[in-house]
């Protein structure tokens, strides 16, 4: 009792409610318990949990705790006052060994010798490995500053305003700084180490070097499958049908397995060559052009909200939270060829008819199979190569509920009647268009090889679009 005569009064007690009014709890002058009668014993009869107990900061100096250890104990707005306190007292219960470790940590401290100076790092030898490893690199100093064609902050706003020309949309001015320039230039790195690798300057989109030499790119990660035809394995070393002694003679010539060639696409080649140069500073410049990024998007706020006020429904739906301008900015920067991706964020992606081409999916060529081919559809009848615009698609029998549920399959018989006037599709390319819903098929590239045939088509459309048997309704009139 006597220990806490020096404490503060308890900021709050816990009193039964049949005892109030008999007494009171209080500390003020020392008396943390009732009074006691001349006999001995309490004047008030009273339960045990009417005294108030210890607050976590007492209990902290009693066991020698820091009392900030306990008390500095974030505070959630919604827990109750005695929520709060509990488990600051459980913190304490379960620390009780920490006195102790305070205790052996004092006495080692004291018992043990000094400890011998640290030597101070070698700071020139690490600036010397960095300078050298990023000379003639992207990452030289001044390398950014004195490159020509990067874009400053007039020019990046010219870029943006003309993505979303065709909107008129009034936006507001915005003011350039020298360090705003200075963001935007960090923000083009990688545009300015493609150009010192002479690639060109401007559509700067995918290479698919992975995807165009799979069995290259396996062979560099250790991994071998598929037989001799498949695309999947490697071309033979060898040629078949050699003598054992002839084999063996030629085999010693051949270069070591882990002197393969990686190949790697253009941005993860990048990737792999700011982690060696920069070694364990990569983690600097990552923190560096994170605030250059955070800096970019503050600086075109106000052009993003005035632009989300113009968002279709459809796209505010789903995209209300997007940054048109943030895009179209990081589009110009990056040379990214399909400049038309910041304006359908506030107008929408077209589904069918003409619809632009972004130019950064992979080229397919097609092989043995002709937009033409006849094929027996449609109750018997055959389709001619490349049928004239008196083909039309019709919906007669789509019901009520498959019209609700599929709204735009008169939109897509529309769009494909479309394109047979136009003579730019076959009929089976038109009845492909309608059952399956793909949108903005204009011409044969969009169609890989052994899939413009009419009946696969329909029996592709009846297994595989969500469940729509929509080409149970739609049919080829003439």
């Amino acid at each position: 009792v006597h220990a806490l005569d020096h404490l503060p009064i308890p900021r709050c007690t816990s009193v039964h409610r049949d005892s109030k009014g008999r007494w009171t709890v209080s500390w003020k002058h020392k008396k943390p318990f009732p009074e006691t009668a001349p006999g001995g014993g309490y004047k008030d009869q009273f339960e045990s949990e009417a005294i108030a107990p210890p607050s976590a900061r007492e209990r902290a100096i009693l066991m020698g705790f820091p009392p900030d250890m306990v008390c500095t104990r974030a505070c959630d707005q919604t827990e109750s006052r005695r929520k709060l306190e509990d488990k600051r007292c459980s913190l304490l219960e379960n620390a009780s060994h920490v006195p102790s470790v305070m205790v052996v940590m004092s006495l080692a401290h004291a018992l043990l010798p000094p400890p011998e100076p640290i030597p101070r790092p070698i700071y020139a030898a690490f600036e010397a490995r960095l300078r050298g490893a990023a000379q003639g690199t992207v990452w030289q100093p001044g390398l950014l500053d004195s490159w020509p064609g990067v874009l400053s902050s007039a020019a990046l706003l010219a870029h943006v305003r003309q993505s979303f020309s065709e909107l008129n949309v009034a936006l507001p001015d915005l003011h350039t700084s020298n360090d705003m320039d200075l963001a935007l230039r960090r923000l083009q790195v990688y545009w300015v180490d493609s150009q010192i690798r002479g690639r060109q300057a401007f559509d700067q989109g995918p290479c698919w070097a992975q995807q165009k030499a799979r069995a290259a790119s396996a062979v560099s990660l250790g991994v071998q499958k598929g037989g001799p035809t498949s695309k999947h394995a490697p071309e033979p070393l060898l040629p078949t049908g050699l003598s054992k002694e002839t084999h063996v003679q030629l085999s010693s010539c051949l270069p070591f397995p882990f002197e393969s060639e990686v190949v790697l696409d253009d941005d993860m080649s990048f990737a792999v060559k700011g982690m060696y140069v920069l070694g364990p500073c990569i983690r600097a410049w990552r923190r560096q052009q994170r605030r250059a990024l955070e800096t970019l998007a503050k600086w075109l706020q106000p052009w993003d909200v005035e632009l989300r006020k113009h968002m279709c429904p459809a796209v505010a739906a789903v995209a209300a939270n997007k940054s048109p301008a943030l895009i179209a900015a990081l589009t110009a920067l990056l040379r990214w060829p399909d400049v038309a991706l910041a304006s359908r964020f506030v107008t929408g992606f077209a589904l069918l008819g003409d619809v632009e081409v972004p130019h950064i999916f992979r080229p397919i060529h097609q092989t043995g199979a002709c937009c033409g081919k006849v094929r027996p559809i449609d109750n018997g009848k055959v389709l001619p190569a490349n049928s004239p615009s008196s083909w039309r698609v019709k919906v007669p029998n789509c019901p009520d509920e498959v019209r609700k549920e599929w709204p735009w399959c008169t939109a897509c018989a529309d769009s494909a009647n479309a394109l047979l006037e136009l003579g730019v599709c076959s009929p089976a390319q038109a009845l492909v268009e309608c059952s399956l819903c793909p949108g903005g098929f204009t011409d044969d590239t969009a169609f890989p090889a052994g899939f413009l045939d009419a009946g696969a088509a329909v029996g592709f459309a009846a297994g595989c679009f969500v469940g729509a048997r929509l080409d149970c309704f739609v049919s080829l009139e003439v």
